[in-house]
């Protein structure tokens, strides 16, 4: 039988688990999987090629489309139906995604609550020091990749 300590050493490990993990998978779709730039076929070169795959409101919603006209070879008419059928699911994405977003907060902070309780004091302050330090940096790349 597990006693309550290991219980709570073996929930913030799996925790922080999932918050890496989470993290990382973020991380790998955005910087490592998506594809800045795709040159079109010969035959579809009155769009010539599509150098920034952002939206007007600056982010990568068309990377997916990028990457399906590419890999699958699509015909600009599958192209122009594919892009009307993200358009229209694009609402319902984004609704999506704002109210995960809370979610994950709210897990992210009960995660970081856990930790700070097994913490003591001087490596509580450390371990709020690294959050900062995480978050500046995270805003640091967010206006890095506005400004592009």
């Amino acid at each position: 039988m597990i006693k309550g300590a290991s219980r709570g050493w073996m929930a913030t490990a799996l925790g922080l688990t999932l918050v890496v993990g989470v993290s990382a998978g973020v991380a790998l779709d955005r910087f490592v999987l998506t594809t800045p730039e795709v040159h079109l076929p010969a035959d579809r070169s009155s769009r010539g090629s599509r150098t920034d795959t952002r939206n007007d409101d600056g982010r990568h919603g068309g990377s997916l489309l990028t990457r399906l006209t590419r890999e699958l070879d699509l015909s600009t008419d599958q192209h122009e139906q594919l892009e009307a059928v993200l358009a229209g699911n694009r609402e319902r994405a984004d609704a999506y995604w704002k109210t995960s977003r809370g979610e994950y907060a709210a897990l992210r902070e009960e995660f970081r609550t856990a930790i700070r309780g097994v913490l003591t004091d001087a490596q509580r302050e450390q371990f709020n020091r690294l959050l900062q330090r995480d978050e500046e940096r995270r805003q640091q790349q967010q206006q890095r990749r506005r400004q592009r």
